[in-house]
């Protein structure tokens, strides 16, 4: 955690993760304690839960803890082990937005613009703000896959984007800090517009898109 690979970045909130791997085990453990005024958050999976996060998980986490911290106890070489192949979970890039996924974000922005007037034309400034929410939720998820970025903890993550690409920013800020309706109103419809121009265009009027079905037959119930 921050104390092992973001030292620069400590506070007083800052605490320490400690992940126990055991050869095996049919449970897994997650919990909090307190040592000296500091908070530690510890783990407990066996050898094959964290295979298994280092396969399936998007964030990459797990991958992240073991390639960053330190070993400080180990019997055998399961943890070494464990460490590289995180190191290589870490070297894979993120897989590309397909154009399924892309149209379906096309889709998604085109229904909130709309339900955005609406809310607008109404004064309706619960419902306009509950949108604006979902609206940056789905800008801030979108741009990370288009870019290929995985997730950043909330206290680095704008630095880190910024990095990247400064207009996605200062769009995103101008929308969440503006106060004025109409002001704000413009800067979200803007900040659609620049992911929709990411995605390779708005949403065509007319559009069609086709896939596989996945259900199976023993997911089948009346």
């Amino acid at each position: 955690g921050s104390y092992v690979y973001y030292r620069k970045e400590l506070n007083k909130h800052s605490d320490l993760d400690v992940q126990i791997i055991v050869k095996s085990s049919e449970r897994r453990v997650r919990g909090n304690t307190w040592v000296g005024g500091i908070e530690f958050e510890y783990f407990l999976n066996p050898v094959k839960q964290i295979e298994y996060y280092l396969k399936t998980e998007q964030s990459k986490t797990t991958a992240h803890m073991l390639t960053h911290g330190k070993i400080l106890f180990q019997k055998g070489k399961y943890i070494e082990k464990l460490v590289e192949k995180a190191k290589e979970v870490l070297k894979k890039p993120m897989k590309k937005m397909d154009k399924l996924s892309k149209e379906h974000s096309k889709y998604y922005f085109n229904y909130l613009e709309k339900q955005l007037i609406v809310a607008y034309e109404d004064k309706d400034k619960l419902t306009f703000n509950e949108i604006a929410m979902k609206i940056f939720g789905a800008s801030f998820n979108t741009f990370l896959k288009i870019n290929r970025l995985y997730r950043e903890k909330p206290l680095r993550i704008f630095k880190f984007i910024e990095k990247k690409d400064r207009k996605f920013v200062t769009l995103y800020k101008n929308a969440l800090f503006e106060n004025n309706p109409g002001e704000k109103y413009g800067a979200l419809l803007k900040l659609i517009r620049f992911m929709e121009k990411k995605l390779g265009g708005r949403r065509l009027k007319e559009w069609k898109i086709s896939d596989k079905c996945n259900y199976t037959e023993k997911e089948i119930r009346f």
